[in-house]
């Protein structure tokens, strides 16, 4: 039976999801079929659905995203020992046919350092096992207005940033490195003097965000 599978030392520990049904749905409400209680992952995350011999995942409008082997994807089919990300969650797709295989490690992409949008994810390069906690911790630092000079370390998975009912983002430690996203407000944030589009973008060392007219500088850890 096809399944995901995390390992112990992942951000939501060891888990076995089996995937029984033709539609299954994943995210942090009780009411999906594969519930994970992760902050990073959204209530009404991703869905995977069984098409004939194929099956596809496809992301539910998430906040933090749904990647497949390091990027970005709305809908794609998966093959056996694919990387699947769901918010900063790392699991592997294992298919019907084929046996667990203790020693995988994720799959790579080319790297698309010069693209700036959701399709331009990094890769993930870490091996399952290797956890968020690994990694040295980034940080934003404010530039602009009454808190200019505040540095926040980014040591949870998950950061909310920006000015609640006007403009707030989210980033998130992914193991492939860190994203943003719009969170709520009119506005979008803008990095690099560029507003951003899609629901992530992947952030560089020395980025400047823009939120409603307060400048942060991005530190990558």
């Amino acid at each position: 039976m096809p399944r995901l599978l995390s390992d112990p030392a992942s951000a939501i520990g060891q888990a076995v999801y089996l995937l029984r049904q033709v539609r299954t749905t994943i995210g942090r409400r009780s009411f999906n079929d594969i519930v994970i209680n992760h902050r990073s992952v959204s209530g009404e995350h991703a869905l995977i659905r069984r098409e004939g011999q194929d099956i596809y995942l496809e992301d539910l409008h998430s906040t933090n995203g749904t990647f497949v082997n390091g990027r970005f994807i709305k809908r794609q089919r998966l093959e056996h020992n694919d990387t699947v990300e769901i918010g900063g969650c790392v699991l592997r797709f294992v298919a019907e046919e084929a046996a667990d295989n203790p020693t995988w490690t994720p799959k790579r992409v080319p790297p698309l350092s010069t693209q700036r949008g959701p399709e331009a994810s990094a890769t993930a390069t870490l091996p399952l096992g290797m956890g968020l906690g690994t990694q040295q911790p980034s940080m934003v630092k404010v530039l602009t207005g009454e808190a200019a000079g505040r540095e926040m370390v980014l040591t949870k998975v998950v950061t909310t940033i920006g000015k609640p009912g006007v403009l707030l983002a989210s980033i998130t430690r992914r193991p492939s490195g860190c994203v943003i996203a719009h969170v709520e407000g009119s506005g979008r944030p803008v990095v690099n003097g560029v507003e951003m589009v899609g629901e992530v973008m992947p952030l560089q060392d020395g980025d400047v965000i823009d939120l409603a007219g307060t400048q942060m500088k991005f530190i990558n850890g």
